[in-house]
């Protein structure tokens, strides 16, 4: 029988079959993964939990300013007490508002001017609330956060609709 290829064709040939077959078996790792679903760890889920608070925070709070000088832009969530040592407060929307960048970042939260506008926003008696609590330590669950998650994206829909 007489070949089929010359030697530099059939090197070619060969080169050309394992290239198919490497990205055969590319494509099929590929649809794999794709069925495969990746579940979101817990700290994951705590910051997605954060981001869409403090998004819900600054929201409701444009029309106001930043909490501490009015004057700015609410650009990000400030807590009023820091969300790394008080965990029980994380997520509370008492504990969040919209602050500007400089008051919150630059001047550690300007919490003098926060504490007196706080009291005029919510009262009293829930920034007590805040002060009683703010040492509570809380571990969150996978399903706590995701119903967090779910709550708030709903939440910023309905905010952003109106």
């Amino acid at each position: 029988t007489r070949a089929k290829y010359c030697r530099k064709c059939l090197v070619i040939h060969k080169l050309e079959k394992r290239n198919e077959m490497t990205l055969r078996s590319l494509a099929r790792t590929k649809v794999k993964k794709q069925k495969t679903s990746v579940v979101a760890g817990i700290p994951e889920l705590k910051r997605t939990a954060q981001r869409l608070v403090n998004k819900f925070c600054r929201l409701r709070d444009t029309k106001y300013g930043c909490i501490s000088c009015t004057r700015g832009k609410t650009d990000e969530g400030g807590h009023f007490w820091p969300m790394g040592s008080n965990s029980a407060l994380r997520y509370h929307e008492d504990n969040i508002n919209g602050q500007c960048t400089s008051c919150n970042r630059f001047m550690h939260g300007n919490l003098l001017e926060y504490r007196l506008k706080l009291v005029v926003k919510i009262g009293e008696d829930r920034v007590s609330w805040l002060d009683k609590h703010h040492k509570d330590a809380k571990k969150w669950s996978r399903e706590e956060l995701e119903s967090i998650i779910s709550e708030y994206k709903e939440k910023i829909k309905q905010y952003e609709n109106n």
